[in-house]
């Protein structure tokens, strides 16, 4: 049943002055309203005993919550109601307004600070486990660090009567000795998408009862695993989470989609690949072509999302960061980019369900924003002197060197331990390394003050620093920062000028 215009007027007050921080921040502070002044801030359209009726029937339905305050200037407390900021409040809205306003005015109510705080990172995971989702993954060795790496060869090559030890196989393998590495058997594992709600305890039973098998051929690999936590701390955000975000925040459509639509994880088979997303290709496809949609009739994102802008296929030919040719970009606030390639053909069987037939497909990647990072991304020709850097972030006794190497990718952790320090690095590697040395410039702040207590810090360095320390900065002043601390850092390795 639709709202009549008093409770579209009312349910549009609170969305409109509801604040937009994420659920769970510590920022959430919910708008909070009463039947009276309800009355008074809709100049008198709904009247007190209507707002009241219609509060307490939002109450009922989930939609609204309540306390009890004492206004100002009065002595005893009133009924206070405000939108409750949860997944079946949230769906509730999302139909509302989907059949309450026209499909012309539709972004610029998406555009509200409401429905970005709520399309989230904690309500699409809550989302994704009611829906029983989770990333059937082949996590590879690259993805493990040394210790578990180790552990899972030598349990390989102990079953398999390989010969060659742990070392020689890292060494033949990133020293392009090709003819002395053995191909590695990948470890497949079913990973489901938690709540955040869910306790550690219930998170390690659903894992260890999704993996049996695996688990009794690897009896060493737990929940807290090098892969597995990398998985859940980071990989699932990248893959999974985040593109699902991008795409509900710049597109209704695309919102009432994921929110209110029917779709369920496909499983067809046990199906595991290196991106771990198979089970939700349909729902991503479907995803980005109603983005798409909205974003063609709108070439706008409203809202004060995580999305920047977007552009398809641009006019002038740029390419991603690894050379593909993206559909859809979106550029984030915080000075990445997210990519989506996708594509259809329509020869398929006639009476199939779409989702059942592999006529479709979709795939997502990363990068950095050139002209939001401006002068902060290292670039191959700012390494002057490659084989020292290497050696640098070799050495356990360098203590500036170490600290940023841990928080280098496992398998870029360990081309530093094995690479061949005596060799010129090739310019694949010299790439790779910045990459990964980006990574920690766009990312939190890297100083402490033992770690860079030896670095001769420049003027303009120590300033950025004592603003950091201050408490002054945002996203982008801390990028800045972690620029100036590496160029200090590695002043013989590094050389890059701040536009």
């Amino acid at each position: 049943m639709g709202l009549t215009s008093k409770e579209w007027s009312v349910l549009l007050y609170f969305i409109e002055r509801e604040g937009y921080a994420p659920v769970g921040s510590p920022q959430q502070k919910p708008f909070i309203s009463y039947p009276a002044k309800i009355e008074r801030d809709l100049g008198g359209d709904v009247s007190r005993g209507w707002a009241a009726k219609i509060c307490e029937g939002f109450e009922k339905k989930g939609i609204l919550g309540r306390m009890m305050v004492r206004p100002p200037r009065q002595s005893h407390t009133t009924a206070h109601y405000y939108l409750k900021r949860d997944l079946p409040a949230f769906r509730q809205v999302v139909r509302h307004v989907m059949a309450c306003v026209r499909p012309a005015d539709m972004h610029v109510f998406f555009g509200y600070r409401y429905f970005s705080g709520m399309a989230c990172e904690s309500i699409i995971r809550e989302a994704l486990y009611e829906k029983g989702v989770e990333m059937r993954r082949t996590i590879r060795l690259p993805f493990w660090d040394t210790p578990d790496a180790r552990l899972l060869f030598e349990r390989y090559a102990k079953a398999s009567g390989i010969e060659e030890d742990f070392d020689g196989y890292m060494s033949g393998l990133i020293n392009k000795k090709a003819h002395e590495c053995q191909e590695f058997d990948e470890i497949s594992l079913r990973l489901p998408v938690f709540p955040d709600s869910m306790p550690k305890e219930e998170r390690e039973k659903a894992f260890e009862s999704l993996n049996k098998e695996e688990l009794e051929k690897y009896p060493f690999i737990r929940f807290d695993s090098s892969g597995v936590k990398d998985h859940y701390q980071r990989y699932e955000r990248q893959k999974l989470i985040l593109p699902i975000m991008a795409l509900i925040q710049v597109s209704p459509c695309a919102m009432a989609e994921f929110i209110n639509g029917d779709w369920k994880p496909l499983d067809r088979t046990p199906r595991f690949d290196p991106e771990g997303t198979g089970t939700m290709e349909y729902l991503l496809f479907r995803l980005l072509f109603k983005a798409l949609n909205d974003l063609a009739a709108t070439r706008s994102i409203d809202g004060e999302g995580i999305a920047r802008m977007a552009w398809l296929r641009k006019s002038n030919n740029v390419v991603s960061d690894d050379g593909g040719d993206a559909l859809l970009t979106i550029v984030l606030n915080d000075g990445r980019r997210l990519y989506f390639d996708g594509g259809f053909d329509t020869d398929h069987d006639m009476g199939s369900r779409p989702e059942e037939d592999m006529d479709y497909w979709v795939r997502t990647w990363t990068g950095f924003d050139e002209d939001l990072c401006r002068g902060l991304l290292f670039k191959a020709e700012d390494v002057k002197d490659a084989a020292a850097l290497i050696r640098r972030l070799k050495d356990p006794g360098d203590r500036v060197a170490s600290h940023i190497a841990r928080k280098f990718s496992f398998e870029a952790q360990r081309i530093i331990s094995y690479v061949d320090a005596d060799s010129t690095p090739s310019p694949s590697l010299v790439r790779r390394l910045v990459d990964e040395i980006n990574e920690v410039v766009m990312g939190e702040c890297v100083y402490d003050e033992i770690t860079f207590k030896d670095v001769a810090l420049s003027a303009s360095t120590l300033t950025l620093l004592r603003n950091k320390l201050s408490g002054g900065g945002a996203t982008f002043e801390d990028y800045v920062l972690n620029h100036a601390l590496l160029s200090d850092a590695f002043a013989g390795c590094l050389t890059h000028t701040i536009i």
